[in-house]
């Protein structure tokens, strides 16, 4: 009897020993696959290659086409107004007028850079077409940089400003010319010179008559 009850009991104390080992193995098991794919997410998370893409830019984007090539036709000058004829307060007719460009680009060699004189009827903004009374090319050069264009027209009151056209293939949205400003002239009281006013002095002065001697030669020719 005593001896059955014995077996009994080792039984079951060795029944939960096998129940644990296997939980045991069974709760390692798990460990180590959680352990496992966890460590494969972060190193996927992190094992992050940096690469990089060569961008090209232009140097000069402003001016070319999406290759940044130029125009062939544009020899890369680029001319701007800087200086004109100063007409503020009153300047009179008649006058020459002129202005500066400085080129703000390459060396002009081929490109044909025009400027026309208007007249025009209004100082208002934007500036609108006139008479051209005057034009020509751009070629007359200061210096390096700096190009003049004048207008050999002695001009008559009114309200005028030079009109720069931009040559062939120059890259712009906008319009492709640029205005002066307006310059006005007036027409002026002319005044006396010095050599006018000597030539008045030299003139001799007409005798003035006395009114007695006026009367006698009245009296002779009535009788």
């Amino acid at each position: 009897m005593f001896r059955l009850l014995r077996m009994e009991k080792k039984g079951k104390v060795r029944w939960r020993m096998m129940l644990f080992l296997r939980l045991s193995f069974i709760f390692c098991l798990s460990v180590m696959i959680c352990a496992q794919f966890t460590g494969d997410t972060s190193s996927s998370f992190n094992d992050v290659k940096s690469f990089s893409l060569p961008v090209q830019t232009c140097g000069d984007f402003q001016y070319t086409d999406d290759d940044c090539r130029y125009d062939e036709r544009w020899d890369q000058s680029d001319l701007h107004i800087t200086n004109q004829t100063d007409t503020s307060g009153t300047v009179c007719a008649p006058l020459q007028l002129y202005a500066e460009l400085e080129n703000k680009g390459k060396e002009r060699t081929v490109s044909d850079w025009k400027w026309e004189l208007h007249k025009i009827a209004s100082q208002q903004q934007p500036l609108r077409n006139g008479n051209v009374v005057d034009k020509g090319l751009i070629t007359d050069k200061k210096s390096k940089t700096i190009y003049k264009i004048e207008s050999k027209r002695s001009l008559q009151p009114g309200i005028y400003a030079f009109k720069v056209y931009k040559p062939e293939g120059y890259p712009a949205d906008e319009e492709k010319f640029e205005w002066s400003k307006p310059m006005k002239l007036v027409k002026c009281r002319e005044q006396a010179t010095v050599s006018d006013l000597k030539k008045t002095e030299k003139e001799p002065a007409e005798p003035v008559k006395e009114s007695g001697e006026e009367h006698e030669k009245n009296a002779e020719t009535d009788q």
